[in-house]
């Protein structure tokens, strides 16, 4: 398979694994809040994704972004994603 291939098939597969791990919370939650706390919670489950996803980063080898523009508005968005499951979870 040729490189553009691969970061080809990635970016395809990418958008799909997105949704089923954003799917999944909802019955990630109806599980786990009995048993655990909420931000507690959200640490396991998005570090089980990072778990998931590091080995498909490692094999598909995905260009990443060179302009530190682009790393701040993903940090950025990160901050703002994590902040405001923490603020819902905490009201």
């Amino acid at each position: 398979m040729t490189s553009a291939r691969v970061v080809s098939v990635f970016w395809t597969g990418a958008p799909v694994l997105f949704v089923l791990f954003w799917a999944g919370g909802y019955s990630f939650a109806k599980l786990g809040l009995p048993y655990i706390e909420p931000m507690t919670m959200l640490v396991i489950r998005y570090g089980i994704a990072v778990l998931c996803l590091l080995p498909l980063l490692a094999a598909f080898r995905p260009a990443l972004p060179r302009d530190p523009v682009h790393w701040a508005a993903m940090a950025a968005g990160s901050l703002f994603n994590a902040s405001i499951l923490g603020w819902r979870i905490r009201r």
